[in-house]
Parts: structure tokens; sequence; C-alpha cells
């Protein structure tokens, strides 16, 4: 008795690029398609081009995803454009429509690193819930580059290097007092300049063992924290799996500018150990804008009298004068934020870009 037949019938649909995402190393980028593509025309270099003179070195195939490796990084700010030729689905091996196929590249961008220098306050004081506002004085907190924290463990601080996660500052577990540190504070400027509308953020965080986040005095986000109010001797409930990165997506309330973003870590128990705190957010934007928001110069006045100015971007040079209409004289090495002490004489600020 002979074999049954198998007919072979192809979907009407298609071939068609879905999405083309570059990466936050800036070499990698993914695109995925509706169909399972036939693995020799999506492996050929050859049948793609990006703008801006980048060369394809590599291009790997998984099904209905491909991913290119480009010999020479994106630069920060720039939109590339992408065209795909001459591809096909596997089994029906139709050609991908239209064929060549032009998409702008979606780019991924790390606005905040794990290494940045963060401002933190580890004495063990309850600070209440002025220190999350955008002009709070945090001028005489201590500053150390992230991660922070104290972790004895070896297999831990394996695990998170593994994730180019380290720890370069060392905070304390009690305070002067002899005390258990229950909650630490930590506070960040984060200037973005680019048009925010369709833009989206995630926070990848290391958090031993709950955290609060808030951006621009609003919290937006927690982890491992109970419902309903935090004070400084709330504790985190649960004990979590140790050294591993952890991603809050949907972060909210960020605005073209200068942002303050502020974090509480608190214990899990306060015969705890150990803490650790670091993060970086990345933002996912489908094409580079000049910012709406424009350039500006931010003032507020700290408890001992003196007065700080910030300013967006922090490429601008800041400059003064001693009446309007005056000659501006550069401030020689005034970088943002920078502190002013005020005179009895009056004196105008402005940021040149």
């Amino acid at each position: 008795m002979p074999d049954p037949a198998i007919a072979l019938v192809c979907e009407d649909a298609p071939l068609r690029l879905l999405s083309a995402i570059g990466y936050v190393d800036q070499r990698t980028i993914t695109l995925a398609f509706n169909k399972t593509l036939d693995p020799v025309p999506a492996r050929d270099i050859n049948n793609y081009r990006i703008s801006g003179g980048l060369s394809i070195g590599s291009a790997t195939v998984d099904r209905n995803q491909v991913t290119l490796t480009t010999a020479e990084p994106r630069e920060y700010g720039r939109n590339y454009s992408l065209t795909i030729s001459n591809l096909q689905d596997e089994f029906c091996f139709s050609r991908i429509l239209p064929n060549p196929t032009f998409a702008t590249l979606t780019q991924e961008l790390r606005i905040l690193s794990f290494d940045a220098i963060w401002r933190y306050h580890n004495e063990g004081i309850d600070l209440g819930t002025a220190w999350i506002q955008p002009n709070y004085d945090d001028s005489t907190w201590a500053q150390g580059r992230g991660l922070l924290g104290f972790e004895g463990n070896a297999g831990t601080l394996i695990a998170l290097s593994n994730q180019n996660a380290f720890v370069n500052t060392v905070l304390n577990l009690t305070a002067q007092t002899g005390d258990v540190i229950m909650t630490d504070y930590f506070r960040m400027l984060v200037d973005l300049q680019f048009e925010l509308t369709q833009a989206t953020f995630t926070i990848r965080h290391v958090v031993d063992d709950g955290a609060v986040f808030y951006v621009n005095g609003r919290e937006v986000a927690r982890f491992n924290m109970p419902t309903g109010p935090i004070i400084y001797g709330t504790v985190a409930p649960n004990l979590l799996l140790e050294g591993v990165v952890r991603s809050i997506t949907n972060l909210t309330g960020l605005v073209c500018g200068l942002n303050t973003f502020a974090v509480e870590v608190h214990q899990q128990t306060p015969v705890s150990a150990d803490i650790l705190f670091g993060a970086e957010i990345i933002a996912r934007l489908p094409a580079f804008i000049v910012p709406i928001c424009g350039t500006g110069i931010r003032i507020r006045r700290n408890s001992d009298q003196t007065v700080t100015l910030e300013w967006s971007p922090l490429t601008g040079r800041l400059q003064e004068t001693d009446e309007l209409g005056g000659e501006w004289r550069n401030v020689f090495e005034a970088s943002s934020p920078w502190r002013v002490a005020p005179t009895n004489a009056s004196k105008f600020y402005r940021v040149r870009f």
C-alpha cells in the first residue's frame, strides 16, 4: 500500500518585518518577522544595509528572528535606517514584502548605568518624606559609585559580576549608635535630552532587600515592599534570591531635561548581614527627536543659605553678570550642579549652549 500523499499548503500571508531593535551594546540589532525564515538568505549579510556607514559583521538566525552584529558601534543621538532584501520564508519560499523593506531602527539607550555616582545617606536616621523632592538639599550627603552596599557572600558577588554589576562603594550596616540601619536613601539627577512622547523606560536593579523608587517627587515603583505607607522602619516582607538583576518595566514620570531619581532601600530583618543597591535605566526610542523641552536652568536654596544652580543640557556654559545689560563673564570650571554663596551685591546668571 503506497504512503499517503502529504500536501504542503502555503499561507497567504507574505513574509513581513515586525520590528527592528538596536540594543544598548550599540552593536546588536534584532529583527523579528511574522514567519519562520529560510536560513540561507537570512544569514547572508549582503541582504542587509544600515545607514551611517555601518557595516554588518554577522547575521545569525533563530526561526523568525535575525540578530545582526555591526562592525562599528552606533552613535548616540543618531537615527539609522535599515534596508532588508531577498529574505524568504522557510516553507513557501515567498520573498519579503515589500522587497526591499525599509525601516527606521528603534534604539535602546542606557541613560543611567550601574556604576553611576549617587548621593547617599547611610546614617540610620529617619529622613521622613521631604528627601524625595527635587528641591531637597542633598549637598551634605556622601557620594559613591554603584553598586553601593556590603556583601560578604562570594557567590553573590560572582553572580553579579557575571552581569557586569560590581560593588564599588561600601556602606555601613550599623549607625554610630550601634543600631542597625534599616533604611538607606539614594538620590541622582538624570538628564534626558530627547523627546519622550514615544519613549519607554525600564529600570534594571540590584536590591537587597526591598526598595521604593521615586521620580521627580512621585513614587513610580516598589520592589519587595508591602502596600500602604512606607516609613523608616518598614521591612521588606520576603527573603529573595540574591545576586540577581531584576527589571521593572513601563517606568513613568520622567520628563525632558533634568529629573530627580530617588530610591529608599529597606532591610528584611534587623539582623541582616548585607545591603546592596544599584540601578540602571534603559530607554527605548522609535527615533531620536530634537527635544521639545529646550534648555533651562534651575535654582534651589540650600539650608546653609547658599544656592545651587542646575542646568540642562549639562554641556552648557555658566555665565554671570553684576547687572542686567552688563557684560557676561564665564564662570570657569563651573559644572552642573554648581553651588553659589550669595553676597550683598546683586548677581545674575545664565547658561549659554
